[in-house]
């Protein structure tokens, strides 16, 4: 998947900051219908990630993933 906008994270930023802007630099409305575009993208690509992305921006929390998730990005 490529994006319009090659959105580049800072060095100190969280991931929700950094996928709020990367949605908004790509005019998506908000970080859902990114997220949504995401994960039809991988259900197309790797059906064993299908649904790895949460769709809900309060639900993206890396450290609780990478600690009880059989889901690894």
């Amino acid at each position: 998947m490529h994006f319009l906008v090659q959105t580049k994270p800072y060095p100190d930023e969280a991931l929700e900051s950094y996928l709020l802007r990367l949605a908004r630099n790509n005019s998506y409305d908000g970080y859902s219908e990114l997220a949504d575009i995401l994960w039809q993208w991988l259900a197309e690509q790797d059906h064993e990630l299908e649904g790895a992305l949460p769709l809900e921006l309060n639900k993206v929390d890396v450290y609780h993933a990478r600690q009880a998730s059989s889901f690894r990005i």
